[in-house]
């Protein structure tokens, strides 16, 4: 079967140089017409911490964590 193929493949040089140009070209096109995305995320890095703090309120508590 692969020897067939192969026999074929020799034979037929120009059929198989052009469906590989095509193929190509193809995918030249298909490259450059591709989307991308050159923005990076600018988002905030946003992290979440969970402590045992006892009585005291929210504000203390942010401004000792983030200390």
């Amino acid at each position: 079967m692969f020897s067939r193929l192969i026999d074929s493949a020799l034979n037929n040089r120009p059929i198989v140089l052009g469906t590989v140009v095509m193929l190509c070209v193809a995918g030249l096109f298909s490259s450059l017409r591709l989307p991308v995305d050159a923005v990076p995320d600018i988002t905030n890095v946003q992290s979440m911490v969970i402590t045992k703090t006892g009585a005291l309120d929210p504000q203390k508590v942010e401004s000792t964590v983030t200390y």
